[in-house]
């Protein structure tokens, strides 16, 4: 986790949760079973012991006495199962769509499959930056609250986005689990120099060609974060970012962020 200028950089990097295993105590079930079976035994052969000698000492005109003995057997309780969470993300977006606040913008980047759209997310001093609604949406960084130090929007400043790597964990406005499987931004690290992005806001498309890639980890300090969400660019630009390097399961996150700067492309 970054601290940077007092709010935490700390998204698009899930924890995966351990694995759902459900199971059903029968043992109560098969306690009662078994008491059932020797009650049942029990009075079978104390009927034909008794039947036995009445049968000996009767005379022999007399119809032995015959008994019926029945064995009761309880039904196996069913084993409940997990619900099955969904693992492609197209699937997802079929079925479950997007989350109703991302209406901000669409995001497209052509050359890894990305046609998403954007939510809103404002980042307040001492604030831990907020993370996606989900698997799918991408989330814009509203900054404003810094003085126009940081960030922008599509045509003004620095635009800050963010989306995951990766999911594995439940979908509040779905209603249902995702993964762990891809997400919006897995390919993100993907891009080179010159692939384009494209934001879609207010009617108006803006074209951004990529300057640059960087693949970090913790030795880059907050000297390195503050240029990245800088407003002080020399055009207008979007920084797109989500997790990067292996999943630790020791600290349960990536250890390293995938940061993209792209600048405006006039036409």
């Amino acid at each position: 986790m970054v601290v940077l200028l007092g709010f935490s950089l700390f998204v698009g990097c899930t924890e995966r949760p351990a694995e759902v295993v459900a199971t059903a105590t029968t043992g109560a079930k098969s306690t009662e079973t078994t008491a059932a079976v020797a009650s049942s035994t029990a009075s079978s052969t104390a009927s034909s012991t008794a039947s036995s000698t009445a049968s000996s000492t009767a005379p022999s005109t007399q119809t032995p006495q015959q008994t019926v003995s029945a064995t009761v057997s309880a039904s196996p309780s069913p084993i409940p199962t997990a619900p099955l969470a969904v693992i492609d993300l197209n699937d997802f977006i079929t079925n479950y769509g997007y989350p109703a606040t991302a209406t901000y913008a669409q995001i497209k980047i052509e050359r890894i499959g990305v046609n998403a759209f954007v939510s809103a997310r404002a980042v307040n001093y001492g604030q831990t930056m907020p993370d996606p609604y989900g698997p799918a949406d991408v989330i814009w960084y509203d900054l404003s609250a810094w003085g126009g130090t940081l960030g922008g929007s599509p045509g003004v400043g620095n635009s800050i986005f963010a989306g995951h790597y990766d999911y594995a964990a439940w979908v509040p406005y779905a209603g249902v689990r995702y993964g762990p499987a891809w997400s919006v931004f897995v390919n993100l690290r993907n891009l080179i120099v010159g692939d384009i992005i494209e934001i879609d806001k207010d009617n108006v498309s803006y074209r951004y060609a990529v300057s640059q890639v960087w693949n970090v980890g913790p030795e880059k300090g907050t000297e390195f974060w503050e240029r990245m969400w800088s407003s002080d660019v020399l055009v207008d630009s979007v920084t797109l970012y989500t997790c990067g390097g292996v999943f630790d399961k020791t600290t349960g996150e990536y250890p390293r962020r995938t940061v993209v700067r792209a600048e405006r492309v006039i036409e």
